[in-house]
């Protein structure tokens, strides 16, 4: 959501000639978005592949606990 109004707002400033210094900032603070998101994106997946074993134990071990878990 963020990302497509900066794409936009990049967009329309493009077309109506505003300066280019301020084109560019926006394209950089876009930019830093989009690295931001991806960065956690990616370390989020990482902690998932690395911790999923773990996660499959715990799992089970609650299924033991609560019966009504069902863990497949």
């Amino acid at each position: 959501m963020f990302v497509n109004k900066q794409e936009e707002t990049i967009e329309d400033y493009v077309e109506n000639g505003i300066d280019p210094l301020v084109v560019s900032l926006y394209q950089m603070d876009l930019d830093r978005a989009q690295f931001l998101l991806r960065s956690y994106l990616r370390v989020r997946l990482l902690k998932v592949f690395f911790f999923f074993q773990d996660f499959h134990i715990s799992f089970a071990s609650l299924s033991t606990l609560i019966p009504s878990v069902n863990v497949a």
